[in-house]
């Protein structure tokens, strides 16, 4: 088991390496056609999270978070979180349905 100093150094050096894209698309749904902006996070070449925000009736709804599991609780998610909350100038707000994982998130940055 890793001692937390040296997973914190770990992560920390993850964070530092993180680089974002992000697109604006639009999302077709039984209610209607609706702007979404689809951001990715890259450490050098490597794909290792993305998230998916969908405009519904002027508010901003987090239709997915995905962190691929050997970058999973290291920061990664909030780092898009707090991209995509300076890219769209707004506070997200957790989605009312919720994996035992998101959960967790929402619970830490409490």
């Amino acid at each position: 088991m890793k001692r937390f100093g040296q997973w914190f150094l770990e992560a920390e050096s993850i964070i530092n390496r993180l680089r974002f894209e992000h697109s604006q698309v639009t999302e077709r749904t039984k209610r209607g056609v609706f702007p979404a902006i689809a951001i990715n996070a890259w450490i050098d070449t490597k794909p290792v999270g993305d998230i998916y925000l969908v405009n519904e009736n002027n508010e901003w709804i987090v239709y997915g978070v995905n962190v691929l599991p050997d970058f999973q609780r290291r920061g990664i998610a909030t780092a898009l979180y707090r991209y995509a909350e300076n890219l769209l100038n707004i506070k997200i707000k957790p989605s009312p349905s919720q994996t035992d994982d998101g959960k967790a998130f929402w619970q830490s940055r409490s």
